[in-house]
């Protein structure tokens, strides 16, 4: 297997619907993040980052502010995230010996459960790509060995994400763990000490993690996991993969062919009772994901996936965002140890990659100019409507700002909520908000340098939403996402 250029394949599947909807306007919290950077200078922007934002993120907020400075728009954010998750996956292309299965399966995920990448749009998702260039290392290391200075430059990574992301101590904690436990061999005294005082620091960022809603409100940490998944897993079709996800790590199991006809037949069995209980399949392809592991003895790595599955319940609000960290470990945990299915595919070589790519091509130029392609334009309706609220948003700022109602703030017919308060909404978006009234209006007074009048409030639909009541002062039109009106109304 000389030059594998299809190395990049693992990558080609969130590529995809990145090329396709790059770049997107300010949305969600963005708005917050750019009045602060514009607000602050470097230094005091990574040590406060956000007023009121419990996380403390010095290195992600520094290179929010380096990235978006550069060309003074968010686009350099958004192209700093998409490299980082690109190259999570490329780290793990090199670090498994099971080349093309890993590729096969990163390219399924990475397109399938997209929804949890529109992190990549967002300037705040500066903290979570070296989150998962930190696990992709993790494996990385993992599969080379510790000799030399490894474990010790390990350490330094393992804190750099905590600084990128309280995450990243919650993941490092578990690894040395579940390494510990491994082959206590690893350690010496001199490495105990430099992990107990990587834990100690990076400890001390993830102290600021949703603090004290894990100790107060447990309901709603379960709730905000369950959402996680229910906003990664949004249809059939991709219950359909995730089950299909699940058989293929059960198929990769070092067990006898009647054991995995039986665990096969459980695994089908189970996966249509959670999903006519209305829980999400994707959460059996973990759970075979960490059995498979735990049996080949890499308590390591199944620590990996414990730490990463159970992030959504840490992170407390229901994002598909905190579950992409934990399909990134079960890919490499279904592909590694699957020597048949890596057998199977000699076929995979360097022309299928080029030919994947440049089908892509075909597909993603004419939808971004506007073409309609069968099937294609339907399926990627949701994504591409999206995007065009987010300009949508910025055409109302503009015209709200040169109107006679620019002291007014704005009220969503149907806000952005967390997805763990409103999960229907996270899924169909399709007259949901782009962004909160607060982080909106917080903006809007920032540019108009000035408070607006509290008693003055226009309200914005989307998606053709109609106020019968109401009398339409501004719309926009948008191909895929509808007409965004804003309303004056007496109420």
């Amino acid at each position: 297997m000389k030059k594998p250029i299809y190395g990049f394949m693992p990558a080609l599947g969130l590529s995809f619907w990145f090329f396709l909807v790059f770049p997107f306007a300010d949305h969600k919290e963005s708005y917050l993040h750019v009045l602060s950077i514009r607000e602050s200078g470097l230094l005091n922007y990574a040590i406060h980052g956000l007023d009121g934002v419990p996380q403390y993120r010095p290195l992600a907020f520094a290179c929010e502010w380096i990235t978006y400075n550069i060309g003074h728009s968010i686009i350099g954010p958004q192209i700093f995230n998409y490299l980082m998750a690109a190259a999570s996956w490329l780290v793990l292309f090199l670090a498994l010996k099971e080349k093309r299965t890993l590729s096969l399966l990163a390219l399924i995920a990475g397109a399938a459960f997209f929804p949890g990448y529109i992190f990549l749009f967002h300037i705040s998702g500066v903290g979570y790509g070296p989150m998962l260039l930190f696990i992709a290392l993790a494996v990385m290391f993992y599969q080379r060995g510790w000799k030399g200075g490894k474990f010790f430059l390990f350490a330094i990574i393992g804190l750099t994400a905590a600084l990128f992301h309280p995450f990243g101590s919650v993941v490092y904690l578990a690894f040395m763990v579940g390494l510990f436990f491994e082959d206590k061999s690893v350690f010496n005294i001199r490495r105990i000490v430099l992990s107990v005082l990587v834990v100690i620091l990076a400890g001390g960022s993830a102290y600021f993690l949703n603090h004290g809603s894990i100790q107060t409100h447990l309901h709603n940490n379960i709730a905000a996991m369950i959402a996680s998944y229910k906003t990664t897993e949004i249809n059939s079709i991709l219950s359909l993969v995730s089950l299909a996800l699940a058989i293929i790590a059960v198929l990769s199991l070092d067990s006898s062919p009647r054991s995995r006809m039986i665990l096969m037949g459980v695994v089908v069995l189970a996966s249509a009772l959670l999903k006519a209980a209305g829980i999400p399949i994707i959460i059996i392809w973990i759970v075979i994901c960490i059995i498979k592991i735990i049996l080949m003895r890499k308590y390591a790595l199944a620590a990996l996936i414990v730490a990463t599955f159970v992030l959504p319940f840490i992170g407390n609000t229901g994002t598909p965002t905190h579950a992409i960290y934990v399909i990134l470990a079960s890919t490499a945990a279904t592909a590694i140890g699957c020597s048949v299915l890596e057998s199977k595919l000699g076929w995979m070589n360097n022309r299928l990659a080029w030919a994947a790519a440049i089908c892509m091509a075909v597909i993603v130029v004419p939808l971004r100019i506007g073409m309609n392609v069968p099937i294609a334009s339907k399926l990627v309706r949701p994504i591409m409507a999206e995007r065009e609220k987010t300009f949508q948003i910025q055409n109302i700022i503009n015209w709200l700002l040169r109107s006679e109602y620019k002291d007014s703030y704005i009220t969503f017919k149907e806000a952005a909520d967390n997805p763990r308060e409103n999960i229907e909404s996270a899924i169909n978006r399709e007259k949901r908000a782009p962004t909160t009234e607060g982080y909106l209006n917080l903006y809007l007074d920032w540019l108009r340098g000035t408070k607006g009048a509290g008693d003055r409030r226009l309200l914005v639909t989307f998606g053709d939403e109609t106020i019968i009541s109401g009398h339409e002062l501004f719309s926009v039109y948008g191909k895929y996402a509808g007409r965004a009106t804003v309303y004056f109304t007496s109420n």
